[in-house]
């Protein structure tokens, strides 16, 4: 700060103004608003500069944050479906190997069931032309009994266990094409397709010619 002093006034500079008693006279408007404008610009570039510093700081904070429990997550997740998927094939592992067992008990006791049908035929009366007779097979109901367990508890459809009754002469007098309809029952409970059996008047062999057992 300087003073100056004539004999009309008093006068003090400070900086770019000159200070008088009466009045503040502008020496360089131009450089005032530059001043004004400049130093107004250098702060809101600095505080947007700052700005987007900061932001993109906190997304990248956040976005590593956010990558790292991804990763987590799709670990945790990972290990979750790998432990459920060895669980659901050892499920799935076992139920087959049930139903393995399962139908290899159905089938073998459907095989047994025709045989046994046939045992049953061979033993009841037939009117035919056969000189010599039906060729007889041996028969006990305890086999009977045990081989009906055997479908009651593995064949999935009723009329097998009703067929094979019926079969047996356990429902009534009988024909000898009702094994056409026990056969053909057998062939749906293990699912072998449709029916291929439809020869009701040569439905049961009672004995082949040359066959000399006696009847």
């Amino acid at each position: 700060m300087h003073t100056l002093r004539d004999t009309h006034h008093a006068q003090t500079v400070v900086g770019n103004y000159i200070i008088t008693e009466n009045r503040i006279m502008k020496i360089d408007v131009l450089n005032l608003i530059l001043d004004i404008f400049i130093g107004a610009g250098a702060g809101a570039g600095i505080t947007l500069l700052l700005r987007t510093y900061f932001n993109e700081k906190i997304k990248n904070s956040i976005k590593h944050e956010y990558d790292i429990r991804l990763e987590s997550y799709k670990s945790e997740l990972k290990n979750a479906i790998d432990k459920d998927l060895e669980s659901y094939k050892s499920k799935i592992k076992e139920l087959e190997s049930k139903n393995l067992d399962r139908w290899d008990i159905k089938r073998d006791a459907c095989l047994m069931a025709l045989n046994l049908a046939d045992s049953a035929l061979s033993n009841m009366d037939w009117d035919g032309d056969m000189e010599e007779g039906i060729v007889k097979s041996k028969i006990d109901t305890i086999t009977v009994r045990d081989c009906y367990n055997q479908l009651a508890c593995s064949c999935d459809l009723p009329e097998t266990l009703m067929e094979f009754k019926r079969v047996l002469g356990l429902l009534g007098p009988i024909k000898g094409d009702v094994i056409v309809d026990f056969r053909n029952a057998i062939r749906k409970e293990l699912s072998f397709g449709k029916e291929i059996d439809d020869d009701r008047e040569n439905a049961f062999i009672g004995r082949i010619h040359g066959d000399e057992k006696l009847t």
